[in-house]
Protein backbone atom coordinates (compact mmCIF):
# COMPACT_ATOMS: atom_id res chain seq x y z
CA UNK A 1 0.00 0.00 0.00
CA UNK A 2 1.04 3.62 -0.48
CA UNK A 3 0.35 6.32 2.08
CA UNK A 4 -0.98 8.95 1.64
CA UNK A 5 -1.80 7.96 -1.97
CA UNK A 6 -0.28 6.83 -5.28
CA UNK A 7 -0.49 10.36 -6.75
CA UNK A 8 1.65 12.86 -4.85
CA UNK A 9 3.27 16.25 -5.25
CA UNK A 10 7.01 16.87 -5.55
CA UNK A 11 8.44 17.26 -2.02
CA UNK A 12 5.75 15.22 -0.27
CA UNK A 13 6.66 12.14 1.74
CA UNK A 14 5.62 8.59 0.89
CA UNK A 15 5.37 5.42 2.95
CA UNK A 16 5.22 2.08 1.13
CA UNK A 17 4.04 -0.83 3.26
CA UNK A 18 3.87 -4.53 2.55
CA UNK A 19 0.68 -5.77 4.21
CA UNK A 20 0.38 -9.37 5.27
CA UNK A 21 1.99 -11.93 7.53
CA UNK A 22 5.77 -11.94 7.78
CA UNK A 23 5.98 -15.64 8.63
CA UNK A 24 8.17 -17.50 6.14
CA UNK A 25 9.69 -14.41 4.50
CA UNK A 26 13.37 -14.35 5.48
CA UNK A 27 14.31 -11.30 3.42
CA UNK A 28 12.90 -8.62 1.20
CA UNK A 29 13.98 -5.54 -0.69
CA UNK A 30 12.43 -2.55 -2.40
CA UNK A 31 13.50 -1.30 -5.83
CA UNK A 32 12.86 2.29 -6.92
CA UNK A 33 11.87 3.37 -10.45
CA UNK A 34 15.57 4.32 -10.92
CA UNK A 35 16.46 0.66 -10.19
CA UNK A 36 18.05 1.51 -6.84
CA UNK A 37 17.90 -1.48 -4.49
CA UNK A 38 16.84 -0.57 -0.96
CA UNK A 39 17.20 -3.33 1.61
CA UNK A 40 14.48 -2.66 4.11
CA UNK A 41 11.72 -4.19 6.11
CA UNK A 42 7.97 -4.25 5.45
CA UNK A 43 7.87 -0.44 5.39
CA UNK A 44 9.91 1.93 3.23
CA UNK A 45 9.79 5.68 3.82
CA UNK A 46 10.74 8.37 1.28
CA UNK A 47 10.97 11.77 2.99
CA UNK A 48 10.98 14.12 -0.03
CA UNK A 49 9.72 12.78 -3.33
CA UNK A 50 11.39 13.85 -6.56
CA UNK A 51 10.06 13.61 -10.09
CA UNK A 52 12.49 10.69 -10.59
CA UNK A 53 10.53 8.76 -7.92
CA UNK A 54 7.60 8.56 -10.35
CA UNK A 55 7.08 5.12 -11.81
CA UNK A 56 6.81 1.53 -10.67
CA UNK A 57 8.20 0.57 -7.26
CA UNK A 58 8.90 -3.13 -6.73
CA UNK A 59 8.95 -5.21 -3.58
CA UNK A 60 10.87 -8.49 -3.89
CA UNK A 61 10.22 -11.22 -1.34
CA UNK A 62 12.79 -14.01 -1.05
CA UNK A 63 11.68 -17.32 0.44
CA UNK A 64 13.81 -20.07 1.99
CA UNK A 65 13.02 -22.47 -0.87
CA UNK A 66 14.73 -20.03 -3.31
CA UNK A 67 11.41 -18.83 -4.72
CA UNK A 68 10.90 -15.11 -5.25
CA UNK A 69 7.71 -13.05 -5.37
CA UNK A 70 7.65 -9.63 -6.99
CA UNK A 71 4.96 -7.09 -6.12
CA UNK A 72 4.68 -3.66 -7.69
CA UNK A 73 2.91 -0.36 -7.17
CA UNK A 74 2.74 2.61 -9.56
CA UNK A 75 3.54 6.00 -8.00
CA UNK A 76 2.98 9.31 -9.81
CA UNK A 77 4.85 12.41 -8.62
CA UNK A 78 3.43 15.66 -10.00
Amino acid sequence: TADPDTRLLHGQSLTLTLDGPSVGIPSMQWKSPENKIIKDDKTHYVSRLRLQDSGTWFCHLFFQDQNKLELDIKIVVL
